[in-house]
């Protein structure tokens, strides 16, 4: 274990192992991002916004492995977590799983801006993470609802996670 994983105040045990998970798969999944953007850079080699996006998302994957387990960042992914455990099937989620690896918002990390990638625009590229996770599970319950457990859905719904649109609002 890493010495600033050690030096956390806040999380104990588990808790910090599966901190320390998200954290890992948060920065796998920029990494690849940044993997993606690089081969387009190769096959357009004279458009610079798939060269900026290859620096940010290495940035940003680079900050995210110095997160200690207790920091902010992570609150949003774990707090998803800890209520994806109250579904059985949720248990046995490895943190890439629930993240997942497809996201049209984090795919344009950086891609617009050479600039480099502070707290500020690591919290903006962990957000837009998190909202394509959040829309990869929307759509999952959305057009697997017959099969989704309405108990998962209902639950996630009430502990701040809308995962479906209310088809009765016009």
């Amino acid at each position: 274990m890493r010495a600033a994983d050690e030096k956390s105040r806040g999380l104990r045990g588990a808790a910090q192992e599966r901190a320390c998970e998200y954290r890992d798969a948060l920065a796998e999944r920029l990494e690849a991002q940044a993997s993606w953007r690089a081969a387009l850079a190769t096959r357009f080699p004279d458009d610079p916004r798939n060269h900026n996006a290859v620096e940010a998302l290495e940035q940003a994957a680079m900050l995210v492995r110095r997160l200690t387990p207790d920091a902010r960042e992570l609150e949003p992914f774990l707090a998803f977590d800890d209520a994806l455990q109250s579904w059985p099937l949720g248990r046995d989620l490895e943190p890439s799983e629930v993240i997942g690896r497809e996201g049209r918002r984090t795919s344009r990390f950086g891609f617009e801006l050479r600039s480099e990638v502070t707290t500020a625009r690591l919290r903006e590229a962990l957000r837009d993470v998190y909202d394509d996770m959040l829309e990869n599970w929307r759509q999952l319950l959305t057009t697997g609802m017959d099969n989704a457990p309405r108990s998962l859905v209902q639950y996630l719904a009430e502990h701040g996670f809308p995962m479906c649109e209310d088809e009765d609002e016009d």
